[in-house]
């Protein structure tokens, strides 16, 4: 018994075999590699996404501080503007030095807040 390549004719079967067989391995891959291009672009994505997200939470986290400061400044200005309202009508030297008291506490506490707001402004530019 002969094997078949020994056969007549079958040594162009056999080559168009394999190239057929080194083709389909070409397609697959192209495949591979066209899904490898595929799934990092996917992780590309995910990743500019995530860092988008990051970036937006961080800006919302400076408006809320910068919000929560003014809100503080305001309180603190409006208080400044009782004690001065209170200063001017008190007659008591006692509760008039307390006023003067409580108003550079205030402007000691406006003064910080301004400063804390230039600090941030500079850092955030």
């Amino acid at each position: 018994m002969t094997l078949p390549a020994e056969k007549p004719g079958l040594e162009k079967l056999d080559a168009c075999w394999t190239k057929i067989a080194r083709f389909q391995l070409a397609k697959c891959v192209k495949l591979v590699d066209m899904a490898r291009g595929w799934e990092s672009k996917a992780v590309e994505s995910q990743i500019e996404a995530a860092a988008t997200r990051s970036e937006q939470s961080r800006v919302n986290q400076m408006q809320a501080a910068e919000i929560s400061l003014q809100r503080e400044r305001e309180s603190l200005e409006l208080s400044r503007t009782r004690v001065l309202q209170d200063l001017a009508k008190a007659e008591n030297p006692r509760y008039r030095e307390q006023l003067q008291r409580s108003l550079m506490f205030l402007d000691e506490k406006l003064a910080a807040l301004n400063g804390i707001g230039a600090k941030s402004i500079k850092h955030h530019a």
